[in-house]
């Protein structure tokens, strides 16, 4: 067996009980002369030996011991600062020295969620015929401009790191791509402090041809409602157990609603649901829940709209868990070349700078695209309260080591 020296615990000079641990497990060592192999906590050594029957044996695997014949050191700890439980305990720490606070099966058990739940949502995009793409993480153009992205020097030109994939899933659309999907990293300056926002985060990004936003909201309900059951069944614990389909309601019956309970809030001031109110929203809707018809005005440009009662309204669809802010954005997308420009011009917007994106425009079949944020839905689906405690390595305004 190989493992890493959880104790030891000596009985004299010439045995010790050792506990080792590894991936697969836990196991008492029984080990003669322990000193001749210079064992110490958190040494990773290889022991054979013969495994026997004890009741005695309360720890590691119950009932069983490992009587050492061979002991090797594999690898010495120098850190006397080596206990993962005591990193637990202390914020900074889990930061600093990460690698011991990923050795708590805790933590370590929320990384395997995650990566099944990432299994699960490529698996479900998969049956539903998607292809899996990559777009470039180094970009000329920024969808939402310099101010929130990183920039980076590109051989002597200006370039960012990328915080879309919406430009090059419209080109792949335009490239006759009938539906695509990736989950990949992006990047953003936010310098926001709250428990839901990092600068580097996973996004699970899906745009689909002759697709309205009803249809990638079924599929986006599918993705949720299939990873929750996957990790059920895997003996994950949720903290949330979404029932679908979720409710759907528009911006208007939601500013409608707040300003009833007291709030006084302009339609059309705010594209996002103010926190202070988030008591008021899960009171209303206690867990997942659609929210659509926002703003023109408060959408990207990409976002096509419709006059309704008087007001321009977005085709758009957030995904709102009401603790966790929004989960999913999408919308369906504007494809006329003169739209988007106009849209462009509207907001500040240089079209020449996405001169790329615009000469794709040129007979696009009508689609609709959503981002899902994968860490924000784990998190939430897990009943998490930071997102931090499901990133390996986070980034925010303060991290950038390790």
């Amino acid at each position: 067996m190989i493992g890493r020296i959880a104790s030891i615990r000596k009985m004299g000079k010439n045995l010790a009980f050792v506990q080792l641990e590894n991936h697969h497990g836990a196991l008492q060592a029984v080990v003669v002369n322990p000193r001749a192999y210079g064992l110490n906590k958190g040494s990773v050594i290889r022991v054979s030996g013969t495994v026997v029957k004890n009741d005695d044996v309360t720890s590691g695997t119950p009932g069983y011991e490992l009587q050492a014949d061979v002991v090797e050191l594999l690898s010495k700890n120098h850190d006397k600062y080596n206990n993962p439980n005591d990193v637990l305990l202390d914020k900074s720490s889990q930061i600093d020295r990460r690698h011991l606070y990923l050795r708590n099966p805790s933590v370590r058990n929320i990384f395997e969620a995650k990566s099944l739940f990432m299994k699960t949502c490529r698996s479900v995009l998969d049956y539903y015929g998607f292809l899996e793409v990559q777009s470039p993480t180094v970009v000329g153009e920024s969808v939402e401009g310099p101010v929130t992205a990183f920039g980076v020097d590109y051989y002597g030109k200006d370039a960012f790191l990328t915080l879309s994939n919406m430009l090059y899933h419209e080109m792949l659309m335009a490239g006759d791509f009938e539906k695509v999907y990736e989950m990949r990293t992006l990047f953003r300056q936010d310098k926001s402090k709250t428990s839901v926002h990092l600068s580097e985060f996973t996004i699970l990004d899906y745009t689909a041809a002759n697709h309205s936003r009803n249809d990638l909201m079924g599929i986006t309900e599918e993705i949720v409602q299939a990873s929750a059951s996957q990790l059920q069944r895997k003996g994950f614990s949720l903290g949330v157990e979404p029932k679908t389909p979720f409710p759907v309601v528009t911006y208007s019956e939601v500013i409608g609603y707040l300003n009833e309970q007291g709030a006084d809030i302009v339609w059309g001031s705010t594209h996002q649901l103010p926190k202070q109110y988030s008591s008021l929203l899960e009171r209303r809707f206690p867990s997942f829940f659609w929210l659509i018809d926002q703003p023109e005005a408060s959408k990207a440009f990409f976002t096509s709209a419709r006059e309704e009662d008087g007001r321009m309204v977005c085709n758009d669809f957030q995904l709102w868990y009401a603790k966790n802010t929004n989960l999913a954005d999408g919308s369906e997308r504007v494809v006329e070349k003169e739209d988007v420009i106009a849209k462009m011009v509207d907001r500040g917007m240089d079209p020449r700078h996405f001169s790329h994106y615009l000469s794709s425009l040129d007979g696009l079949y009508p689609n609709a695209g959503v981002g899902l944020g994968v860490e924000r839905t784990f998190m939430t689906l897990m009943g998490l309260d930071n997102i931090k405690d499901v990133m390996l390595f986070p980034r925010n305004m303060k991290t950038l080591y390790p």
